[in-house]
């Protein structure tokens, strides 16, 4: 898996529109604490980070990010050019 060799590599991985779809969120949590989500074993090479953007939840078929999920989470936001405030 991609996800896991970027792990074991201490890569950084880009995830666009995370809430689209359902995410392997009990991979990411793990992964984001630092351990293999079945093998509890530590990276390689330690520095993995994932870097995603999302959408509000109020577009269709978004999900609100999970409260554990989101405590690994650091939030940022920005104004479109309509004046819209975007979460991501």
């Amino acid at each position: 898996m991609l996800l896991e060799k970027a792990f074991n590599e201490g890569a950084v991985v880009i995830i666009d529109e995370m809430n689209s779809s359902p995410m392997m969120e009990h991979t990411l949590n793990a992964m984001l604490m630092g351990f293999h989500p079945e093998t509890h074993e530590r990276p390689l090479k330690p520095g993995f980070m994932l870097l995603g953007t999302q959408n509000p939840i109020s577009m269709a078929g978004r999900r609100a990010t999970s409260t554990a999920l989101q405590t690994h989470h650091y939030n940022a936001s920005r104004t479109d050019k309509a004046g819209t405030n975007r979460h991501t």
